[in-house]
């Protein structure tokens, strides 16, 4: 098993998605992860999820792309794959106040 952790500050994210714009949204969220009604809250989140991804060693380079953070039926989040189907084996958790987002994610190695 392998744990990966992730903090972002909202203010920075913000930031970052307002200098970046279109292109940095196109280079690190799935169209179904830009779903309407998203927020900056929501979205700093999944990131903060790709990134804990990342950090637990299922990925070998950061790929932003690579992975997909979906709510499920129920509203909770599931990492998906490039072929669609919920990667299993990673349990993710996020969570998030006014100023910071944070993911977990657990790899069932």
């Amino acid at each position: 098993m392998r744990i990966g952790l992730d903090l972002i500050d909202l203010d920075d994210f913000t930031k970052t998605v307002q200098n970046g714009g279109q292109s940095f949204l196109r280079q690190n969220f799935t169209q179904d992860e830009l779903s309407p009604g998203f927020n900056i809250q929501n979205l700093a989140g999944k990131f903060a999820a790709k990134e804990a991804v990342f950090k637990t060693g299922y990925l070998k380079e950061f790929k932003p792309l690579s992975i997909q953070i979906l709510n499920n039926d129920n509203g909770s989040p599931s990492v998906v794959g490039p072929d669609g189907v919920i990667i299993d084996s990673l349990s993710v958790s996020i969570t998030h106040t006014k100023t910071t987002a944070a993911a977990a994610v657990i790899w069932h190695s």
